[in-house]
């Protein structure tokens, strides 16, 4: 007797120690689902709170769990360690949420956040692949509570409500078109930042809420919500910045991106000659003049610029014209090393220009004295190689510089210019305009629908 009531006991216990799934619950289905993918250390830890299940998709078998899985990586198969225990598949595990009145998330001890690897929470499941140095790891949930952790991230949350609507319909429609063409986004800049549940606030939160099923549409077809930092005053048309004509993204006015607090209103940036001539030219040529040749005629967004060099054996004048390759608009941002803000700019160069004494005694301008032929007074000649020629004076002698030794880039605005600026959504918003007046007037000729 006391063995049967000992018996019975244990089992007892076991329903509440190991078991954290009922069949009564079944898998949830996300009506738009999204698969985003993290990158976790070699190792990690997850850890459910809620109602979830833990599927081996080699044999299409359950393991039961209570607490921490620990996920392993070895070579070309995953591991699971649960409680001591060892399950190992080829094709991976699937940790998948269980409809729950409760609130349902996983804890992930080590995901790429950024710049470092940070605990971090996801709504959602979980699929883990094997990989080659590392797991493959998919969260994967609905489009809206995928939102929840993006608008955030690509938005202050403490902006105004109705610039934050816009970006969650921009967003929406961002998540639904990639999904659409790759079966999957990334959590960074490549796609749109992604910081799971840990990353959501309440602001941001209402603002997609209000706008659930929301997109933009032109002519029945949800559109590419194309959306950038600041657009430094105008939009542009898509086929001067990325080569393509697209219906809905047309240049226009955007006095509303002047915000006040936009630090991307001005900005410069200085490169060096060394480092935009072995971008343009390679080794063995001189840059000595840079000119921008071709701009569009509303947004003012630079599509040409002509890089003049010398080269340092033959002394032959070189020219490139950039975008090279048949290069888009946009490429020209990062055509001299690093990343130009905007294609919107003007180049200031150090003035290197000087008049000369020529051997028949006349006088002559030069733009730039290197690689120049001088003789000197003793008669001898020689060909300037130099970063500065030492000139004698009545009174003093001084150093001028042959050629420019930088550059300087003056521009406005910050990303591609097409589609929704954020700044200056939030000047729309700031200035009365709700969420979809905001989309109109940056995308041209769109619906806003309920899906």
């Amino acid at each position: 007797m006391k063995a049967k009531l000992s018996l019975l006991l244990v089992s007892f216990l076991l329903l509440f120690l190991i078991p954290t799934y009922s069949h009564a619950q079944e898998v949830v289905d996300y009506p738009t689902p999204m698969k985003v993918k993290l990158v976790p250390t070699i190792n990690f830890n997850v850890t459910p709170t809620g109602n979830y299940r833990l599927f081996n998709v080699d044999n299409q078998k359950e393991i039961l769990f209570s607490g921490e899985i620990q996920f392993r990586h070895t070579p070309n198969q995953v591991t699971v360690r649960i409680g001591g225990r060892d399950f190992t598949s080829t094709r991976g595990f699937e940790l998948q949420e269980l409809n729950s009145e409760t609130e349902n998330f996983v804890s992930i001890t080590s995901v790429q956040q950024g710049t470092s690897f940070q605990a971090t929470q996801y709504r959602g499941s979980l699929k883990v692949e094997r990989g080659q140095d590392r797991l493959t790891l998919f969260n994967i949930l609905d489009i809206e509570e995928y939102l929840l952790g993006v608008i955030p991230k690509e938005m202050p949350a403490l902006w105004h409500q109705e610039a934050l609507k816009a970006q969650s319909v921009a967003a929406r429609n961002y998540a639904f078109k990639q999904m659409a063409s790759s079966g999957f986004v990334v959590d960074t800049t490549a796609n749109q930042v992604y910081g799971g549940k840990t990353g959501e606030h309440p602001n941001s939160n209402q603002a997609v809420r209000a706008t659930k099923g929301v997109y933009a549409t032109h002519n029945g077809v949800i559109i590419d919500a194309y959306f950038h930092s600041s657009s430094g005053g105008h939009t542009e048309n898509s086929e001067n910045v990325w080569r393509n004509p697209v219906p809905y993204i047309r240049a226009v006015a955007d006095p509303y991106d002047r915000h006040s607090a936009n630090a991307n209103n001005s900005w410069s940036t200085h490169i060096d000659r060394a480092t935009m001539e072995q971008r343009i030219f390679g080794p063995g040529v001189r840059l000595i003049d840079l000119e921008v040749t071709e701009r569009t005629a509303q947004a003012g967004s630079v599509q040409k610029l002509i890089a003049t060099g010398l080269n340092t054996t033959t002394g032959a004048v070189v020219t490139s014209s950039l975008p090279k390759n048949n290069g888009t608009g946009d490429s020209i941002r990062s055509a001299f090393g690093p990343s130009l803000r905007s294609i919107n700019f003007t180049v200031d160069k150090p003035q290197v220009a000087v008049q000369v004494k020529t051997a028949s005694g006349g006088t002559q301008n030069l733009d730039y004295t290197y690689g120049a032929k001088i003789q000197s007074e003793n008669g001898q000649h020689s060909t300037v190689n130099t970063n500065e020629l030492t000139v004698q004076m009545a009174s003093q002698t001084i150093k001028h510089p042959t050629s420019p030794n930088s550059f300087t880039f003056n521009g406005s605005g910050w990303g591609h210019r097409l589609g929704m600026s954020q700044w200056g959504a939030r000047g729309m918003a700031d200035a009365g305009k709700t969420y979809d007046e905001i989309l109109r007037h940056y995308y041209t000729g769109i619906e806003i629908v309920q899906r």
